[in-house]
């Protein structure tokens, strides 16, 4: 189905949906109720009192639980920390094996043959895993009425499969090597990148951004780790009533960080420094203009030198403006109340300047291996890559957390993006040395909201590594 007009249900007199948001990019971008029941009200522990019971949003009412998730328009809700913060809450497992650059690429299971990949304490031909996750997908996506889905999934050194299904448009089909943005991944790298500047002595994650940005609210306490954590008291301006409605308005403007900052600076912020935790895209515009001012370096330049080049990622790039390279994996999406192309919606509000970025699943993959085992980083940076900081925190608890710029659950590291019609998620299990990506494109019949590139994810992770696998979403 081609695009449709530009003016759809605002023309027509309808209401419209407020933006939808999943993970890190454009209205619709970072699970279903993932943000949506999770997403804690940003109040200081002093307000939520000691005896509360900490481990996830069951310790807090549901109406002071959700920062204004209510009040957030359908279109507009983040939805993708997904089935990390809906599963991984009811899951018992402690999420700290991972830590140290040598445990996370440390192997465990049986020895199989060169056919073979290990699964639970046996053996499975690559062949039969291939066959079964493809069963999975093609299932997901006659039941979730997907429009394509493209996936790789590796064991160890050993690729289990890499296949598109469905379509990108009508009549062509999706493909491996098509390219789609990738939101909160970069995130991930961000994450990274910092650690790795702090361990070149060029950035203090501790020292308050006052040094790099004067200028900024509550220069003098905030510091860059606070907005890498979301524990910077930021408020979003994600779901903002006049940033819903210059998005919506038209989703192709190109947005000046200024303008991004602005909209979060309009709002009082949800706590002081330190004392709440709430997701802000705003936290990673502010950080992407310290770690520049710090290094007198654009940060596109510096994702290229530190993290794309060294990590082989040769398929992923940065651009100023909506472009994506061919071939093109189209996404469609009813956010503004009629199903209408949305593959050149403007991301340019979603991260800082350098960090908008688009890939192929193949390097998505990769990025998982890599950042969630933290092949670029040293032993003591990887540990605080995936340190439980905001464990103490409503919404998340000592078994689910999110670290530097990743999700860490049920011992796999994860980032799950969405943005106007594109879904995608990557998870990586270091023990046992699982990578898993999925990108995903939905049909007109779909529900608009879920990510289900994390429930497919999700599924092919319980089946690779039963009763090791990622918590199933509610």
């Amino acid at each position: 189905m081609g695009p449709t007009s530009r003016r759809s249900a605002l023309s027509a007199g309808k209401p419209r949906p407020a933006p939808r948001w999943r993970g890190d990019t454009v209205p619709g971008t970072y699970l279903e109720t993932v943000i949506g029941r999770a997403w804690a009200r940003a109040r200081p522990l002093s307000e939520i009192g000691a005896s509360a019971d900490l481990g996830g949003v069951r310790g807090v009412d549901r109406r002071d639980a959700m920062t204004s998730w209510r009040r957030r328009p359908k279109g507009i809700r983040r939805a993708g920390l997904g089935f990390v913060v809906a599963g991984a809450l009811a899951a018992g497992a402690f999420v700290g094996t991972a830590h140290g650059a040598q445990t996370g690429d440390a192997t465990s299971g049986p020895t199989c043959g060169p056919n073979q990949i290990p699964r639970g304490d046996g053996c499975v031909s690559r062949a039969q895993a291939a066959r079964q996750i493809n069963a999975i997908v093609a299932r997901t996506m006659r039941q979730k009425k997907l429009k394509s889905a493209i996936y790789s999934v590796r064991v160890g050194n050993r690729d289990v499969v890499t296949r598109a299904r469905g379509t990108s448009m009508t009549g062509v089909p999706a493909r491996p090597n098509m390219q789609f943005r990738i939101g909160s991944v970069a995130i991930a790298y961000l994450g990274t990148l910092a650690l790795i500047l702090q361990d070149e002595g060029a950035l203090d994650l501790d020292e308050p951004i006052a040094r790099h940005l004067p200028n900024a609210r509550n220069a003098d306490t905030i510091t860059p780790r606070m907005l890498l954590l979301g524990t910077s008291g930021n408020r979003d301006f994600v779901g903002y009533g006049p940033f819903n409605r210059d998005f919506y308005a038209d989703p192709f403007r190109q947005f000046t960080e200024k303008e991004l900052i602005d909209y979060v600076y309009a709002q009082k912020p949800a706590c002081e420094p330190g004392a709440c935790w709430g997701y802000s895209h705003g936290n990673f515009i502010i950080l992407g203009q310290v770690m520049s001012r710090a290094t007198g370096t654009p940060l596109r330049t510096l994702i290229q030198r530190k993290i794309l080049r060294p990590a082989g990622l040769r398929n992923t790039a940065s651009f100023s403006t909506a472009r994506i390279p061919s071939p093109v994996l189209h996404a469609f999406t009813r956010e503004r109340g009629t199903y209408e192309e949305s593959t050149f919606w403007n991301p340019s509000w979603t991260l800082a300047r350098g960090a908008v970025m688009t890939s192929n699943i193949r390097d998505v993959a990769r990025s998982a291996r890599v950042i969630g085992a933290g092949r670029l980083l040293s032993p003591g940076a990887y540990r605080d890559l995936l340190a439980p900081t905001t464990a103490r925190f409503p919404m998340w608890n000592d078994r689910i957390f999110y670290g530097l710029g990743v999700v860490s659950a049920n011992d796999w590291v994860l980032q799950n993006p969405s943005f106007a019609g594109y879904f995608a998620a990557m998870a990586y299990q270091p023990s046992q040395r699982i990578s898993i990506a999925v990108a995903s494109t939905k049909l007109a019949g779909a529900k608009i909201d879920p990510n289900y590139s994390n429930e497919l994810v999700g599924t092919i992770s319980r089946y690779l590594s039963p009763g090791k696998g990622l918590p199933a979403s509610r």
